[in-house]
């Protein structure tokens, strides 16, 4: 894994990409993953201040969504789902004053890219596919014998039309298909969920930074 990360900015191929910003080795459910994020150090600092960290309640995210950013609103224009999650929210989320709510939080980072390394595409396929609406995504697999590359072909067809990335490492690293640039059409609940569950993921862990 680390012999990954030290190649990844340097792969070759005829399809050569490589990450723009900082990657982390994160623990991230059942998988280990090649996260490349944006930090907003200032909502970092901010959270740290308040002592608040990953916000993972879906229902909270969604409600804040409604609100818009450092701008105090009336609480009797907010919908009764929106006030319900008002409730339950967290101090250092909002500001709420003399009958007006603003909203403070906003996510600590972005996720620009997600790998793995897995034992085979599927494999690493099935782990890359829940970032399909928040990120560029990619899978590297181990170097394969030579009677074994028309297999490899193959699966960068399917790898191609899904917009996934495919490496193979073996002590370099060669693209075969490089990752399709997503482009987000709108920030949703679930997108910052998913920067929230990293977050969390990356206080729980000792993530280790790509030099």
């Amino acid at each position: 894994m680390s012999g990954v990360m030290e190649v990844l900015r340097q792969g070759r191929g005829s399809e050569r990409w490589s990450p723009a910003g900082e990657v982390r080795l994160v623990r991230f459910g059942d998988a280990d993953l090649f996260a490349e994020l944006e930090v907003d150090a200032r909502e970092f600092e901010r959270r740290r201040g308040v002592g608040l960290g990953a916000v993972t309640d879906r229902q909270v995210l969604q409600g804040l969504l409604s609100l818009p950013p450092d701008t105090a609103l009336p609480v009797s224009l907010l919908s009764s789902s929106a006030r319900r999650a008002l409730a339950r929210m967290p101090a250092g989320v909002v500001e709420v004053r003399a009958a007006q709510v603003a909203r403070l939080l906003r996510p600590a980072l972005s996720l620009r890219s997600v790998g793995v390394m897995a034992t085979s595409w599927a494999a690493g396929f099935g782990v890359v596919a829940e970032f399909a609406s928040h990120c560029t995504r990619y899978v590297v697999v181990p170097g394969r014998p030579r009677g074994r590359r028309r297999d490899l072909d193959e699966v960068a067809v399917e790898a191609r039309y899904y917009g996934v990335g495919l490496a193979v490492f073996d002590d370099d690293l060669e693209w075969l298909v490089g990752p399709r640039e997503f482009v987000p059409e709108r920030f949703t609940a679930g997108a910052w969920l998913t920067t929230e569950r990293m977050l969390e993921a990356l206080a729980d862990s000792n993530a280790t930074a790509l030099g």
